[in-house]
């Protein structure tokens, strides 16, 4: 009868030790993949994402790479600049810092 609980209490604890060794592979194998994702994403956004300078001069609105610092487009509105954008480089994202855009008038400043 005690070699019956025994080898009870010993499969029960195998079993436990098997289903937290599991999870902790599960874990680590999920960790990685999740960094091979969140690596992948992040090339594909620096690849789709240009960086931008806008500048406003006499009611027009020019936009350079902020990378090398080339022309890109211009206009008069914000949405005439974004339709010339978008038709020059229609696979590309644009992204300006949060100052050029409170410099140029196209976000407020909150409080």
């Amino acid at each position: 009868m005690v070699e019956i609980i025994a080898v009870a209490v010993y499969g029960v604890i195998c079993f436990f030790g098997g289903w937290v060794a599991r999870e902790r592979v599960a874990e680590q194998r999920l960790n990685q993949i999740m960094e091979h994702v969140s690596e992948h994403v992040q090339d594909e956004v620096k690849k789709s994402v240009l960086h931008i300078k806008i500048e406003h001069h006499n009611g027009m609105y020019y936009v350079y790479n902020l990378k090398d610092h080339s022309f890109m487009a211009q206009g008069s509105t914000r949405e005439e600049l974004e339709k010339s954008l978008a038709s020059k480089y229609p696979e590309k994202s644009f992204a300006a810092t949060h100052e050029n855009l409170l410099e140029v008038g196209f976000v407020n400043e909150s409080v």
